[in-house]
């Protein structure tokens, strides 16, 4: 039997029976990050790391979730169980397994190189790496991220010298708190949108810093922002609270804008997953035998591994599960 298993319900471990961030409901699920396209409804027991734990019990409400800090073994059925960071939004995880020699490294989301906003990405050695490759392509080379920061903040305060209202859109959990934790040391207001507070309250506790900010309200007229920056989910940058503000930029935080996918006046390349650079890298690291790609590029960038001279493979679901 093997270890690790790709199944139609997920990533699937028979002798521990337990899923990774598994796609449909099962009884036991290991939960790599809090995200909504890993962290789905619906399971019975849910396995997270310690900062992950009350964001989901803030998104999927009451449920038996279980956590454990970075690093710390659990055996389930002779499966040796841990986490580590991923390095990708606070609180997420690479799942590390373990049984009669054989080591599975599953990283969910990951991304190599620290920004300032979560736990820094550890590699982890294993005999079996299965990796993500949304960005699985070398056209993506991500620019260095404190050249970004300021360009961001550089957009913001030029805008606010013209009385325009500064936009930002990105997502509520990760990618706004690496925008606000980039602008502890700036002067100007700032206005997040309630999704964002929520996520900011929880992550406070577990010693995370952000600027003093103001939530918006939505069902009243907006105040003078004119010299604000606004931090909002995309959805809601179309909501009639925005149309009410005669002079505005908008912008998007994402790894997308480095190819113009989002047609908005200005882009901000901040990507919470790793570039080309970084998946080769963190392959290296894990010194690992078998490739598994998932996530993105799949078999582009298997192919390219295979050239490279690793075993390497799309990881597909498959069986009846």
């Amino acid at each position: 039997m093997a270890l690790i298993e790709f199944t139609k319900a997920g990533i699937y471990c028979p002798q521990a029976d337990v899923y990774i961030d598994p796609d449909k409901k099962v009884g036991r699920a290991i939960i790599t990050h809090a995200h909504a396209d890993h962290a789905r409804r619906g399971h019975i027991r849910y396995l997270s790391s310690d900062v992950s734990k009350p964001l989901l019990r803030h998104r999927l409400g009451k449920r038996s979730i279980q956590s454990l800090p970075y690093g710390k073994k659990v055996k389930v059925n002779g499966v040796e169980i841990s986490l580590y960071p991923s390095g990708h939004i606070p609180g997420s995880a690479q799942v590390r397994l373990a049984y009669k020699g054989e080591i599975w490294v599953i990283t969910g989301d990951y991304k190599v190189v620290p920004d300032g906003n979560c736990e820094p990405f550890e590699p982890v050695r294993c005999t079996h790496f299965v990796t993500e490759c949304t960005f699985g392509l070398p056209i993506y080379h991500w620019p260095d991220p404190k050249v970004e920061n300021e360009n961001l903040i550089s957009w913001w305060k030029q805008n606010a010298a013209q009385g325009i209202t500064s936009v930002l859109h990105a997502y509520a959990l990760g990618k706004a708190q690496r925008v606000l934790s980039a602008l502890l040391e700036e002067e100007g207001e700032i206005y997040i949108h309630e999704s964002i507070d929520l996520m900011n309250t929880i992550l406070e506790k577990y010693g995370y810093r952000f600027p003093q900010c103001q939530v918006i309200n939505p069902y009243y007229s907006p105040p003078d922002l004119s010299q604000a920056l606004v931090i909002t989910p995309v959805g809601f940058g179309r909501n009639s609270y925005f149309n009410k503000i005669k002079k505005k930029s908008t912008a998007f935080a994402s790894g997308w804008t480095l190819i113009n996918r989002f047609k908005r006046e200005q882009g901000f390349v901040m990507s919470d997953h790793a570039d080309w650079n970084e998946l080769l890298q963190a392959i290296k690291d894990t010194g690992a035998e078998y490739i598994f790609t998932m996530h993105g590029y799949t078999m582009q960038f298997a192919s390219y591994l295979r050239e490279m001279g690793y075993n390497a493979q799309a990881a597909e679901k498959s069986g009846g599960r």
